[in-house]
Parts: structure tokens; sequence; C-alpha cells
């Protein structure tokens, strides 16, 4: 039987001790670990922009992205080696965070292009995670009332849930400044540093001990690979190459998946992840296989808010050895899923050092398969008086 506690139980994480210092999170270590070994690797950066049409008020801006550097330390973290040991240093904000630069010399039919050329210039730039800053803030001018705003953070200290949590934030504050408004944010009672010290204070308690062992037991005897088919032979350490393939499913499949969730009892997610496995099976001629999804791992009422590194990966092991029908599939995801939830603040990271499987640097270890559901719409920017539209830049492989 579980010992996890459901959120409402768990315990309030305290303020880590006067002048103690931060460690780095199970989670960051990984990352920490992944840049000394390849300090000009950008695979971690994490990019956001947004085209700006209106009066864009620049002052506001600026002071407004003071105020969420202020707010949240994680943004304002660099990383030291103490005693050989990576702490957490956090350094003063910024006086003027933004980079600005005017492109509106351009021709309207190069302004695009340049756009893209700087912003993929600014993704694809290392950050240096022992002297900082690891958010870069950078503001185009393209003409009258048109600018592109945007950001390059490194995961170490931001991910997904942060971006929906950051567009909200600077939308109010900016907001507020504007009409000169008192700012009214919620309360933040604890920073990433005291998370990070709980969690590893509480790695050792018998509440870790209790999922460590449940996910024992969940991935003993497991595949060390998926053996999927590749159109070359694989490479001897894992590259760094990105890519998308986008396709659509028509509305009726959709329809018709939502519904066979709800007789099942299961949620679209699971329904999809069922029908995935069952692909991977075909292709990979395994029926046992380890399938990663993400969680936000934000479980506690006071993470809610900060802004920092938290997604955890979650190892789904379904063994369809002994189902026959797609029910059956659903039948055994939901029962894995809902199970690997209930354990699900055990850091990966701290999974995969304990369980120790099998090493190749070809592949990754444990998951070389990630699939995700995202269900939830970004919040996008409202800054007033401006529309926002979101800039995306291509990724150097689209396939």
């Amino acid at each position: 039987m579980s010992l996890s506690l459901t959120p409402s139980m768990q315990p309030f994480i305290p303020k880590k001790p006067k002048g103690t210092a931060a460690p780095l999170s199970l989670a960051q270590r990984r990352l920490w670990f992944l840049h000394t070994l390849n300090p000009s690797s950008t695979l971690y950066n994490i990019s956001r922009a947004w085209r700006l049409k209106g009066e864009l008020n620049v002052p506001a801006l600026d002071k407004a992205l003071q105020i969420i550097l202020h707010r949240h330390e994680a943004l304002r973290t660099i990383i030291q080696d103490i005693d050989g040991q990576p702490i957490q240093i956090i350094t003063p904000p910024p006086i003027t965070p933004v980079m600005q630069m005017d492109i509106s010399s351009s021709s309207s039919t190069d302004l695009d292009k340049e756009i893209g050329r700087f912003m993929m210039q600014e993704r694809t730039r290392p950050f240096d995670l022992r002297h900082g800053p690891l958010i870069r803030f950078h503001l185009l001018r393209c003409g009258l009332n048109d600018h592109v705003f945007g950001f390059v953070v490194h995961h170490i200290v931001f991910d997904g849930w942060s971006l929906q949590k950051f567009d909200k934030e600077l939308s109010t504050i900016y907001g507020q400044i504007l009409t000169k408004s008192s700012l009214s944010l919620p309360s933040l009672p604890i920073q990433y540093g005291d998370f990070s010290y709980w969690q590893t204070q509480v790695s050792h308690s018998v509440r870790f001990s209790s999922d460590l062992a449940y996910w024992k037991s969940q991935l003993n005897g497991v595949p060390s690979f998926i053996e999927l088919p590749t159109d070359f032979p694989r490479g001897e350490w894992v590259e760094e190459h990105d890519g998308y393939h986008r396709f659509s499913i028509p509305a009726k499949t959709l329809t018709q998946l939502k519904q066979v969730s709800r007789q099942e009892g299961v949620t679209l997610f699971m329904a999809l992840l069922g029908a995935f496995h069952i692909l991977l099976a075909v292709y990979s001629g395994q029926k046992d296989i380890v399938i990663g999804t993400p969680t936000a791992n934000r479980t506690r009422v006071e993470l809610e808010n900060l802004l920092g590194f938290f997604v955890n990966l979650l190892p789904l092991r379904i063994d369809l050895s002994t189902t026959g029908s797609y029910r059956e599939v659903l039948a055994r995801v939901r029962q894995v899923c809902l199970e690997a939830y209930r354990h699900a603040e055990l850091p990966f990271e701290y999974l995969v050092e304990m369980l120790n499987p099998p090493r190749d640097a070809s592949r990754h270890p444990m998951v070389q398969v990630i699939f995700q559901l995202r269900n939830s719409e970004d919040i996008q920017l409202d800054l007033s008086g401006l529309s926002a539209y979101p800039f995306s830049v291509k990724r150097r492989t689209e396939i």
C-alpha cells in the first residue's frame, strides 16, 4: 500500500534555515552534470517570443520584468562549485534586464527574416551556468508601434508550467504599472532554493523510500531499450538534432476517442497512450514497453505560483503480453497511470540513480520514448493596449 500523501494531506514545505546554502534539486543535478560534459550545448534552451502591435510602454515593460526577477529567485540563480558540490547562488536583479535592438530600417520583405535570424541566434547561444544570467530578455523595434519581445532561458531554472505563470504575471504587472495601481500578486511563501533543500532532506525519508519501493517493483525486469527500426545506423552518442512533424487527427476520430474514453472510464490521455503503445508494439515487436510522460510535479499549493524547474518524468511500464482487445489495453493503461500518479513525486533522476540500469551512450537510460498530451491552453500575453501574437522560430529540422 502506498504511503504517498494526497496534496491536501502533504506537509507544507518550510523555508530552509537562514544562512544555509541551497543545493541543486535532483532534477537540476542531471542538467548540471550534462552541462559540465558539454558546456556549449543548447539542447536545454527554452525560447519564447511575441509580436506586439500597438503603443508599447518600454519603461513599464522593463520595470515589470525587474519585478518578476526580484520576485523569483530562480531566475537570478547561478551555480557555483563550493567544496566540490554545486550550490545555487542568488544574484541581484539587473538594473535594465531587456536588451533592445532597432531593426526598423530593414525592408518589409527582409524584416521577418531578420527577426528569425536574431531569434535563432539567441536560442542557439549557450548559457554560462556558473556566471549567468540564465535568462535573456530581448526587445526588437520593428517599426512604429511594432515590436518583438521574447526571452531565452535555461531549463535548469524554468519549465513548461513556468511559461504560463510568466505570461500571467507579466500581463498583470505591466497593466498595474500603466494604471499606477498597487501590485496585487499571489504571495510566494517559499523560493526554489527552499524546495530544493527540502527535496534533498526528504530524499532520505520514509516517503521517498516508499515511492522507491513501488518503482523498483514496477520496473523490475523491464527491457532496457525499445528497439524501433531506424533508417540509419544508431550513432555512438545521443545527438542533439531536433525536429518535428505536424499532423492532424480528424475531428470524427477525436470525437470517437472521447466517446470511448467516457465509456471505459479513462481520460483522453489514457486512450491516446494506449493507441500509441499499440503502434510502438507493432513497429518494435515488443509488448513490454516503458513510455515516459512529463508531469508538472506541483501537487503542493506553495509551488503553484513559483517559476522554476519542477517538471518530473514518469516511466509508465505497460505490458500487453496478456491483453487482447483495445478495451483490455485501456484497463491496463488506466491502472498503470493511476498508480504512477500516486508515486509521482519521486524524481526520475533519483530513480535512475537507484536502479542503475544498463547504460548506452547512444540511448537515454530507461526511457527513450516520451508521450505527452497538452490539454491546457497557454495563457497568452495580455498587455494593456497591445495585441500580442506568438512568434515562432522554425526548428533546424522539420520531418
